[in-house]
């Protein structure tokens, strides 16, 4: 019982962790390797990923990233951004900002 209570907990905290991954990955736009990676992936003939268009090829890639994301378990995924040196920063209430500092 607890361990698929864990199971839980981690696809939850899953989805929010893939975004930031993703969006890194998209603010690279690196286009050829976008190609690449959907062609090696055998999603898409590298003819074909030439025939799209910018949005086309990010919608494509981006829908590639999160897959390839879902079958990570939680602990892959922040090792990933830690790999990545993925950074966000997270607005706290002045009042809850000196606990934060402390903690």
């Amino acid at each position: 019982m607890e361990n698929s209570q864990v199971d839980v907990m981690n696809s939850s905290n899953q989805n929010s962790l893939i975004n930031p991954l993703v969006d890194h990955e998209l603010a690279l736009r690196d286009y050829t390797q976008w190609r690449k990676s959907l062609v090696e992936e055998e999603i898409m003939t590298l003819e074909a990923t030439l025939q799209l268009t910018e949005q086309a090829l990010t919608a494509a890639y981006r829908t590639l990233l999160v897959m390839r994301y879902r079958q990570f378990n939680s602990q892959q995924l922040l090792d990933a951004i830690d790999e990545q040196a993925i950074t966000w920063s997270v607005e706290l209430p002045h009042e809850y900002q000196q606990g934060a500092i402390c903690y």
